[in-house]
């Protein structure tokens, strides 16, 4: 039986955790991710554009994937 865990959180740690547990096929991961840091280049595009910075989403669906080739994170 496969047991779940869900990560909270953003940027690298979400990434490392999620790489580091994708590679256990006996578990079901999901990512609740933080995107509304306002801190550093996040917080220089959200106050330029008005929208949330997608690295963090994208850097944890990079980290789910199966796919190794041309999923950059």
């Amino acid at each position: 039986m496969k047991s779940n865990i869900t990560t909270i959180g953003g940027g690298t740690g979400t990434f490392n955790v999620l790489s580091g547990l994708g590679k256990n096929r006996n578990l079901n991961l999901a990512a609740v991710v933080n995107a509304a840091d306002s801190v550093g280049s996040t917080g220089e595009m959200r106050g330029a554009s008005g929208i949330l910075p997608r690295g963090a989403v994208r850097r944890a669906l990079g980290a789910l994937s199966d796919a190794t080739d041309g999923v950059r994170t």
